[in-house]
């Protein structure tokens, strides 16, 4: 089923609605959407991003981040590393960078939890939210990682990859014997 643009435009007006109708009676909160962190140092590398949504609760700051689409197909990426998956899923590691990266620009703030927000309902139609909380071990964890790929790219070393089979850059780095 070929879907047109004018489709997806309806079903996202139609998802941010129903969203919108539903999260209102608790939004009277104090925060700041859409905010650029930039020139930001992580020991030492350079980092950047764009925050959805911080919400401030005295000293405290709790990071809010959008996600679309399917809560069950999101579940895997929310996990933290297990034997299977040692890196941790992709949302849970994005969660730890933002807790580094709001940490490094807020020093004076508490900053200690991620809200993943669903803005698709689940299939018992119930907005679904995901929270993380790391440990200090996890994220000098992810900082290490950081700094590692920052070394690799400094040095040019493109052979390292995820080492899927179907990853695009990967594909390009065999082809290309980097």
């Amino acid at each position: 089923m070929v879907h047109s643009f004018a489709d997806y435009l309806q079903k996202g007006k139609t998802i941010l609605t129903n969203y919108y109708h539903s999260q209102m009676p608790i939004s009277n909160q104090s925060v700041v959407v859409e905010r650029m962190l930039q020139k930001i140092y992580l020991g030492g590398v350079p980092v950047k991003g764009k925050i959805d949504k911080l919400v401030f609760e005295g000293a405290s700051v709790v990071i809010v981040d959008y996600k679309s689409g399917s809560v069950a197909k999101a579940m895997a990426s929310l996990q933290p590393p297990t034997e299977q998956q040692p890196l941790g899923g992709d949302y849970w590691r994005q969660a730890l960078f933002y807790l580094l990266l709001v940490r490094a620009a807020m020093p004076n703030k508490q900053v200690d939890t991620v809200v993943f927000d669903f803005l698709e309902p689940n299939q018992l139609q119930e907005y679904y939210q995901h929270t993380i909380v790391a440990n200090n071990e996890q994220l000098k964890e992810v900082q290490q990682q950081i700094a590692s790929v920052w070394q690799q790219i400094q040095q040019k070393n493109w052979r390292t990859g995820c080492g899927k089979m179907h990853c695009q850059w990967c594909h390009m780095a065999r082809v290309y014997n980097w």
